[in-house]
């Protein structure tokens, strides 16, 4: 803005302006990508994207929007809208958890869930 020549005390007051109405909180966009993606991936993914958009993935509370349980929720709906009957044993674990894995879940969270699945679908 200053390049194009814009006073710094306009500058100053459109950004406060700004801020006012909550278009320059960083919590809250963090947040929202948080929320945004909770359904379908995981807590490592969504920290990704925050960065991505420039912020500092610790400024978002993803601990407290996204429970550790409400992730392994997250992760058993993915795979009971997948089919891996065509495997058996360690390499049906082992594509579950890859699976998982490339939507952004850890790989406690990932191989865990994929164990208990097979277990209960061998």
């Amino acid at each position: 803005l200053l390049d194009r020549e814009y006073s710094r005390e306009d500058i100053d007051q459109a950004l406060n302006r700004l801020k006012d109405y909550g278009y320059l909180d960083d919590q809250k966009l963090a947040d929202r990508v948080a929320q945004n993606y909770a359904r379908k991936k995981g807590n490592r993914y969504i920290a990704s994207r925050i960065r991505m958009r420039g912020l500092d993935a610790d400024i978002s509370n993803i601990d407290e929007v996204l429970e550790p349980e409400d992730e392994r929720a997250r992760a058993l709906l993915l795979l009971k809208n997948r089919k891996f009957e065509k495997y058996e044993g360690y390499e049906k674990v082992k594509r579950m958890a890859s699976y998982l894995a490339s939507h952004g879940f850890g790989f406690d969270v990932s191989f865990k869930v994929a164990k208990e699945v097979s277990e209960l679908n061998p």
